[in-house]
């Protein structure tokens, strides 16, 4: 496997799994129960698709630290004001901080070397 599918799926894993831990994890026979199982896998393939196509057209990642930075502020602080401190919540807010930030990068070096190479 190239580097490209492999952070499609690391990032994949980390968005589905901050998404569905945020959704629907009250406790632990919801996230152990089929349904929550189904929809995860279902959540992890469209989230490896994005990812990998976001690879595939853009190669740096120049702007993820910051970008991780600011949305895991964001996400874990709206996590905790909406649920309390509730420890699955928060793993899941940073699982899909880490995910976000790296497609929002990849989105951003995107634009900037569509833009360059117009003008």
């Amino acid at each position: 496997m190239n580097e490209e599918v492999i952070n499609a799926l690391i990032y994949g894993f980390l968005g589905a799994l901050g998404v569905m831990l945020l959704s629907s994890a009250s406790s632990t026979n919801d996230v152990l129960s089929a349904p929550w199982i189904g929809a995860f896998l279902c959540i992890y393939g469209f989230s490896v698709a994005v990812f990998y196509v976001l690879e595939r057209i853009s190669p740096s990642d120049e702007h993820q630290e910051v970008i991780t930075i600011i949305l895991l502020l964001i996400v874990v602080g709206i996590s905790v004001m909406r649920f309390g401190i509730d420890v699955p919540r928060i793993v899941g807010a940073i699982a899909l901080s880490i995910a976000l930030g790296r497609a929002f990068a990849l989105i951003i070096n995107l634009i900037i070397d569509l833009t360059s190479h117009l003008l």
